[in-house]
């Protein structure tokens, strides 16, 4: 870890490798939380372009009590034919909830999507 004595008080650790022992007040060190371990984490997805040119969705696993990072998890697989990506520009709330109720993964591309309702998941995974 680096150097934490300048700029921010009040650091939390969660699940790093090598972060600073726990420590209150400003004796002995910067004020700073450290739980050792994650006690349930969520990767975020990703997206990958395959050998022959395909798009391929990762959805990593949820772990439990893990330190550090595991770039060896592919998480489940989901082919682009079962993902939608939807546009801030001509999607509504109601053209990604209809995606939604299909059953579709739904990736947003970057941008300010003014929706007028919530979008509600339904379908499991």
């Amino acid at each position: 870890m680096g150097n934490f004595e300048k700029g921010a008080w009040n650091f939390v650790f969660v699940g790093c490798e090598g972060a600073p022992e726990t420590n209150c007040g400003a004796n002995g060190g910067t004020p700073s939380t450290n739980i050792p371990e994650t006690p349930i984490i969520a990767e975020k997805p990703y997206i990958t372009i395959e050998d022959d040119g395909t798009y391929t969705l990762h959805r990593p696993q949820y772990k439990s009590n893990v330190q550090g990072h595991d770039f060896t998890d592919r998480g489940d697989l989901i082919d682009f034919s079962h993902v939608y990506t939807a546009n801030a520009d001509t999607d509504t709330a109601q053209s990604i909830q209809a995606k939604l109720d299909a059953g579709l993964h739904v990736v947003f591309q970057p941008g300010i999507y003014e929706l007028d309702q919530a979008l509600q998941v339904s379908t499991d995974g």
